[in-house]
């Protein structure tokens, strides 16, 4: 009797053991899925539009730009100079994800390069994720060698730097909007209105109206007529500004106000 009582107590333990084992098992599982899905939900590169890389390292800039609806990708790289932060506002241009990187990165070894700063991700100093990066390797493994193209400038000529801006950069999804865009200025700082359209310009949008408002406003907004738009989208995300939905058209079919509230933290 005994041995009876011992032998169903361990296989109640048994089994015990066994559940307990399930649950924390699909207690792991559920906060892995949970992971990975907020990690592809804090990915930059949708795989579908245009993706502006900054590569940095201590004697060059590397500006990578990824266009999947060209099939493309330009790599500009700027010796001697190690812009970081401010790369966007001198080239005029969104950079949509930086990094740090000790390799030198090339139009022949594009792939490779990437993959090896993906092994080295936590090093990078970079606010992409694991889902960018395998990504950005998919797409450039995928495109023929001869659609990605490279340049080389010494040094940060405006003149040269703006034809290379206007015609590498352009996001195709922007063009295909076709959204006529108004800028106004709403604060005390001039220029700031002309340098946000040479910005928009640079990413194929059509501005069509600069002004100065009559008066400052304290917050930075995005104003559309009917439908958000990618262009709405976008801008918002480039420019970390306010949308908002207005129910009568004006000149314009996009509206972008200038705040003073953007004064301390310009991102062109």
């Amino acid at each position: 009797m005994r041995r009876k009582k011992s032998s169903g107590f361990q296989s109640k333990n048994l089994k015990t053991a066994y559940v307990f084992s399930a649950v924390v098992f699909a207690l792991i599982l559920v906060s892995l899925i949970f992971k990975i899905i907020i990690v592809i939900k804090n990915s930059n590169f949708d795989g579908a539009n245009r993706f502006t890389l900054g590569v940095f390292k201590s004697s060059e800039t590397a500006v990578l730009s990824f266009s999947p609806k060209n099939s493309s990708i330009f790599l500009l790289k700027i010796k001697g100079q190690t812009l970081r932060s401010e790369i966007g506002k001198y080239l005029q241009i969104p950079i949509d994800a930086t990094l740090s990187a000790n390799q030198n990165i090339t139009k022949n070894t594009l792939p490779s390069d990437l993959t090896r700063i993906l092994f080295n991700l936590k090093d990078a100093n970079t606010n992409l994720t694991v889902v960018d990066l395998l990504r950005l390797i998919f797409f450039a493994r995928t495109i023929p060698e001869n659609s990605i193209n490279e340049k080389t400038i010494e040094s940060i000529i405006k003149e040269e730097i703006q034809g290379i801006a206007s015609s590498k950069f352009v996001d195709p999804q922007i063009v295909e909007d076709k959204q006529s865009i108004e800028i106004v200025n709403s604060t005390d700082v001039p220029g700031l209105a002309n340098r946000l359209a040479n910005l928009i310009t640079n990413m194929g949008g059509n501005v069509i109206l600069v002004s100065t408002a009559d008066s400052a406003m304290q917050n930075s907004e995005i104003k559309y007529f009917r439908d958000k738009t990618y262009t709405v989208s976008k801008l918002s995300s480039v420019l970390g500004f306010a949308t908002k939905k207005i129910s009568q058209k004006s000149i314009a079919d996009v509206i972008i106000v200038i705040g003073k509230d953007s004064r301390e933290n310009l991102r062109f």
